[in-house]
């Protein structure tokens, strides 16, 4: 982020870099996901016969929203203290 600028800028960096973050971590979690739900649907037919469609889907797509949200929200945190910290050092010279 950068560290000037003004807060309206801030805080449209801050916004930009937890939806980056966020989609990092998630599409990570989707592609494991999908790896791991279609390997059982080829390998086990308990899980291939006990689950619809609709339940598989559910079970990819679950881990990229978990994580989205968990890493965005994690990332706009520091970058909230952050600029607490910048905030208040100029306040206290």
């Amino acid at each position: 982020m950068a560290e000037g600028g003004t807060q309206e800028e801030r805080s449209r960096n801050a916004g930009a870099e937890a939806v980056e973050t966020g989609l990092r971590s998630g599409l990570l979690a989707l592609g494991v996901s999908s790896v791991c739900v279609g390997l059982a649907n080829q390998f086990w037919p308990g899980f291939r016969n006990g689950l619809n469609v609709s339940g598989k889907t559910a079970l990819v797509v679950t881990p990229f929203f978990f994580y989205f949200f968990l890493d965005a929200e994690h990332k706009l945190n520091d970058l909230r203290k952050k600029n607490y910290a910048r905030m208040r050092s100029k306040d206290h010279p």
